[in-house]
């Protein structure tokens, strides 16, 4: 009846009743036009915190995060009868995810001022020793509490060799904390460093060890 009376359909269209049902007699016949598409989407994800920690109790307040942004695309199959959208169906996916590693510094009052994406900053490993206010180490090249820019010596206060990090530049050291570049000492040369602490204990318990400096940027203050 439908070729006999030139009706063409789809293959996705929806004959109601079926094609290969005897009718009734004055039984009518309904065609539902259907139609597909399929379309991609693309969400920008939030940035979202995983880890949020202080960044160690030196100088100034600092804090660092851990966290992840990102992208989503979605492949969805759209359905149509008669021209209405009937469904929605996600058929492909694909999540992109951005890691984000910064250190955020802040003013007193708790709120931030800069903040350093750790995963762009230039990082070396150095073998880390430590040493503390009137350490005999300090003596005869300084006073002991005083450190080569004329700073008062305390945690956060780090020695190098300048021909390796520059005086004055801005340091994050994992397991220590911030640090400014304030200091020099004669065994200080190459990759080494020396972290400030406060106790002769500490130090003795620090010992000697490896660890990752990040060079953030040169400021003439911490």
């Amino acid at each position: 009846m439908l070729y006999h009376n030139q009706i063409s359909f789809g293959p996705l269209d929806i004959i109601q009743p079926d094609i290969g049902q005897r009718l009734k007699p004055g039984q009518a016949i309904r065609i539902t036009r259907v139609e597909e598409k399929i379309i991609t989407d693309q969400v920008v994800l939030p940035y979202t915190v995983t880890n949020r920690s202080e960044a160690g109790n030196n100088l100034r307040l600092a804090e660092v995060q851990r966290g992840y942004y990102g992208q989503r695309w979605r492949q969805v199959k759209i359905k149509y009868h008669d021209q209405r959208e009937f469904s929605r169906e996600v058929i492909n996916e694909k999540v992109e995810q951005n890691k984000v590693y910064k250190l955020i510094l802040k003013n007193k009052q708790g709120k931030p001022v800069k903040e350093y994406d750790l995963t762009k900053a230039k990082s070396m490993w150095l073998t880390a020793t430590s040493y503390y206010p009137y350490d005999p180490m300090c003596y005869p090249g300084g006073d002991g509490i005083h450190t080569y820019l004329g700073y008062i010596l305390r945690r956060g206060l780090v020695a190098v060799d300048p021909k390796v990090i520059p005086l004055r530049t801005r340091l994050y050291i994992p397991g220590y904390g911030y640090a400014y570049a304030a200091d020099t000492g004669s065994a200080i040369k190459g990759k080494k460093i020396d972290l400030s602490l406060d106790t002769r204990k500490e130090s003795e318990k620090f010992g000697k060890r490896p660890m990752k400096v990040y060079i953030l940027d040169r400021s003439s203050y911490w």
